[in-house]
């Protein structure tokens, strides 16, 4: 009795370490089979994204369906060219893993602030632009340029005014712009030496630069403030875009105290 008792208590320790052993080398298993971050991605023509392959410590081989759609770099990195699809493969070995790419096109520009008589272009990006309008004529008006590469803006007057670009397959696309006209109130400005003096654009959300002419008789900061030297004139340059606008400042001797 005392051998059978025995005999039963070695036969299921050998059945826990099999079945162990068995558990263990499963999960390691499932722990080690490859898989891709992702199996389906959407992109912007001209954006990227990286694909990685985890469970392997071997060489992945990338491809592409079709590289006029989507290329694939030799560490997984994906960038969409043109609108349409194509499928990237990760080849490990024999296995192979798959990604379904959809790449959209898109306009370089969907919000554009411009001056008065400003132009800018506009660049369908991964497709070919087919007809291009604007919907008020009398703020900002629409022309194709470069074979239907790209659009052109110019701002005509104050206002809003949305751009719709359509492509080749019937697709549209919009773009916002505004359009502004700075103005300055005053041209001519006097100073004695030390004073400090702010100066203004009108009419204007947009970044203006600013400099000076002979900054040994009066200099200006980022923020229009102008500050008097030495004796003398000189002119202060603003810049809102494409357009310019100038003040010229006077600077008198400081007058001395009694």
């Amino acid at each position: 009795m005392k051998n059978l008792k025995k005999t039963l208590s070695i036969f299921l320790a050998i059945a826990l370490i099999l079945s162990s052993a068995i558990s263990f080398d499963s999960s390691s298993v499932r722990a080690a089979t490859p898989k891709l971050s992702q199996t389906v991605i959407s992109l912007p023509s001209g954006t990227s994204t990286t694909l990685k392959v985890s469970g392997t410590d071997k060489t992945v081989k990338w491809s592409s369906s079709d590289e006029n759609i989507a290329s694939v770099s030799k560490k997984g990195k994906v960038t969409g060219k043109n609108a349409g699809k194509a499928i990237i493969t990760a080849t490990i070995g024999k296995q192979t893993l798959q990604c379904r790419v959809i790449v959209r096109a898109r306009l370089s520009r969907t919000k554009v602030t411009l001056v008065r008589y400003e132009r800018i272009f506009l660049s369908l990006k991964g497709a070919s632009i087919k007809r291009i309008s604007s919907s008020e004529r009398k703020v900002a008006s629409v022309s194709i340029v470069k074979e239907g590469k790209e659009g052109m803006i110019i701002g005509l007057r104050r206002g809003r005014a949305t751009i719709t670009v359509v492509d080749t397959t019937g697709r549209k696309y919009t773009c916002i712009v505004k359009v502004e006209e700075p103005y300055q109130r005053e041209k001519y400005i006097t100073l004695e030496e030390g004073q400090s003096y702010r100066l203004r654009l009108n009419d204007t959300t947009q970044k203006i630069s600013w400099s000076s002419r002979n900054e040994k008789v009066a200099c200006v900061n980022s923020v229009g403030f102008v500050t008097a030297r030495s004796k003398g004139g000189t002119y202060i340059y603003a810049k809102v875009g494409s357009k310019s606008f100038s003040f010229y400042i006077k600077v008198l001797a400081k007058k001395s105290q009694k």
